[in-house]
């Protein structure tokens, strides 16, 4: 039965088809995730106004930061490793789901307990923004379930069931626009951070359902027994992983909180916020192509597959034309984009510049990074990782007292710039040398 399932969705399939209908299906999770997820911005920007969106921007930064935290790499190693495992050893994918379960249960709530504990340094030293004590303590709702569903998503992608989170998508986008304008008009600042948590809640929970319908369909059973063989895997991909977020993390929150802090602050926070959303539109179409190619490539690398490398340079290619072009297009509707948020969000062209150039390096560097992760070579991403975070955090402490949010988007630019440079050295020196993971499908 196994071998029936894995025949039907697994390798024997096209490239070309896995591709395009792993791509069609992101598409329909991109659109419905990212359009509530616009709508949403644009209506709390309307209701809280400047600063407050601003403030709430800031939050949702927080919130983020920690999720990576206490994931721990473990919504990367599973699409790594289930890509690897479905088909040769389910008993081996059912432990790392099963693992990886109680790790992000144990996590999530140690980080979520740990930020309504410390709310009030968080507000009053690190923000100097003491009035928001309450709101930091509900964001813990949020980091509890995305921590917690960060794994199931991995999962999801690493059986290529994109269309189980299609489902997920369009089911959540009305819920979450409609919480969003309930109870931010109800309750302000409060109600944005709410609705956060209860979306989070939300997702785990569908995706929780999915997971276990799609794991029942591969006969893959969620096991609990013999974990200890699965720790080799952690230590050698997780654990640089987690690194690599915490660190990637902490200089996304110091950068964000290096504006804040400024006189002003968080209104260019606010600014900088609307302006993100030309960058995020313009990584759209590239990060559904990446999130189809990441399992594709590392199941392509884990049977030595000789079309690994035509279908990375496929990808790469598209991707980084696709977002060039998209950059230039948004550039010029810039001021109508952000006069969607208010007249107060009307940037300089200077911001928008910078951070769709960022774009498209951020494109290109993610393209190359596919490589390193599905080669397994972890610590290299981290030692790259590294560098990317002390140009962000450094680049935007050094000039952020003049340039304001601007500092940050020329930051990303740098870092970006950066890393790409470094993954394009370090994935061509690997493809060069014919080089392979150890095979890990040994069960």
């Amino acid at each position: 039965m196994t071998q029936v399932l894995t025949v039907a969705i697994g390798p024997s399939m096209g490239i070309r088809a896995r591709l395009v209908s792993g791509v069609f299906w992101t598409m329909v999770v991109a659109v419905a995730a990212q359009g509530s997820s616009l709508l949403s911005s644009i209506i709390s920007a309307r209701v809280l106004g400047r600063e407050d969106y601003g403030r709430l921007a800031m939050l949702l930064s927080l919130v983020v930061t920690l999720t990576n935290f206490a994931g721990l790499g473990l919504g990367l190693t599973v699409t790594k490793f289930i890509s690897e495992f479905r088909g040769q050893s389910p008993d081996r994918a059912g432990r790392m789901l099963g693992m990886c379960s109680l790790v992000t249960a144990a996590t999530g709530l140690v980080y979520a307990a740990t930020l309504v504990a410390l709310a009030p340094w968080i507000a009053t030293v690190f923000l100097k923004s003491p009035e928001l004590v309450n709101e930091i303590r509900l964001c813990s709702i949020a980091v509890l379930f995305m921590t917690m569903n960060g794994y199931q998503a991995g999962a999801l992608q690493g059986m290529e069931t994109f269309s189980a989170l299609a489902r997920i998508a369009v089911i959540m986008g009305p819920i979450t626009i409609a919480l969003t304008l309930a109870l931010s008009w109800s309750f302000h600042l409060p109600g944005g951070a709410m609705a956060t948590g209860i979306v989070a809640m939300l997702s785990w929970g569908l995706h929780q359902i999915m997971l276990r319908r799609e794991t029942r369909r591969r006969n893959i059973r969620i096991r609990y027994d013999h974990l200890r063989r699965e720790l080799p895997l952690l230590r050698g991909f997780a654990l640089p992983a987690a690194i690599s977020a915490i660190v990637g993390g902490i200089a996304i929150t110091g950068a964000s909180a290096a504006v804040a802090r400024q006189p002003g602050g968080f209104a260019e926070l606010a600014v900088f916020s609307a302006a993100n959303t030309l960058r995020t539109i313009a990584l759209f179409m590239p990060s559904l192509v990446s999130r189809v190619s990441m399992p594709v490539l590392c199941n392509l690398q884990a049977t030595r597959d000789a079309r690994y490398q035509r279908t990375l340079w496929t990808c790469l290619v598209f991707n980084a034309g696709l977002t060039a072009v998209s950059a230039v297009v948004l550039y010029s509707l810039a001021p109508l984009a952000l006069w969607m948020f208010g007249r107060g969000f009307v940037a300089s062209r200077t911001m928008p510049a910078l951070l769709l150039a960022s774009a498209v390096a951020e494109t290109i560097a993610v393209g190359w990074y596919q490589v390193i992760c599905s080669h397994g070579k972890m610590w290299t991403q981290l030692a790259i990782c590294c560098l990317w975070s002390c140009v962000l955090l450094g680049g935007t402490m050094w000039s952020v007292e003049t340039g304001g949010a601007a500092a940050l988007a020329g930051a990303y630019l740098a870092a970006w710039t950066l890393a790409a440079a470094l993954y394009a050295a370090a994935s061509r020196r690997l493809l060069q040398n014919g080089s392979f993971s150890s095979p890990t499908c040994r069960n």
